[in-house]
């Protein structure tokens, strides 16, 4: 009788805690899709940028480049996914830990952002791009991410200097595990809808991104 009622009690419990870490997920989808609903990313904040070998006068040489941001959550937060807008004057091929999620090929697609969300991991990610400049003269990527936490909180990145860029595509360099140390800081090439570069219009919404995510 004790064993059976002990065996009973085990699985008691483990249903509640099943019950309870449901509850929590739950919990953790409707915080974060309310957050998605109230926010609006767009690329107002951010910053055409390029690498070192960009200039005012003549822009930049024909070639690709390689981009990388690396994101870490703030302690006591768990990322859970990425809403990411971007566009590259002209082509790029985007990474998120190594794996390629998404791309534009066209030469005159740069005047439309594309979005991607995308699952991360608990703390640190790194997003990386292959920008490619199609011929001599203006060049840039342009971007904001925006991850969201387990807390229904996020936070948002945009292209500016605070991110890498070196003028060659190393082996490897969109890993997690890539050695950056001595790539030098992006440089801005141009400020989000000046001349000659207008607004770029963005695709979808957040919430959409957000419920395409839980989804998957």
């Amino acid at each position: 009788m004790r064993r059976g009622y002990a065996t009973q009690l085990d699985n008691y419990l483990e249903m509640q805690s099943y019950r309870f870490s449901s509850f929590t997920f739950i919990l953790a989808l409707l915080l974060i899709l309310d957050a998605a609903l109230v926010s609006a990313l767009d690329l107002s904040g951010s910053s055409w940028i390029w690498t070192t070998e960009y200039n005012a006068a003549s822009g930049a040489p024909a070639g690709s480049r390689a981009f990388r941001k690396t994101l870490t959550a703030p302690a006591g937060k768990i990322a859970i996914y990425a809403d990411i807008i971007i566009t590259t004057d002209n082509f790029y091929l985007l990474y998120v830990n190594g794996a390629s999620v998404g791309s534009r090929t066209n030469t005159n697609d740069w005047q439309q952002a594309g979005r991607f969300c995308i699952g991360l991991s608990p703390t640190t990610n790194v997003i990386a791009v292959n920008g490619t400049n199609e011929s001599i003269g203006r060049a840039g990527v342009l971007a904001a991410v925006q991850v969201f936490y387990t807390d229904g909180t996020s936070s948002t990145a945009v292209t500016d200097v605070s991110w890498k860029a070196i003028t060659s595509l190393p082996t490897g360099f969109q890993a997690v595990t890539f050695n950056d140390a001595s790539w030098a800081a992006a440089v801005i090439s141009g400020t989000y809808g000046a001349f000659p570069y207008a607004p770029i219009p963005v695709p979808g919404t957040s919430s959409i991104c957000a419920r395409s995510c839980i989804a998957t």
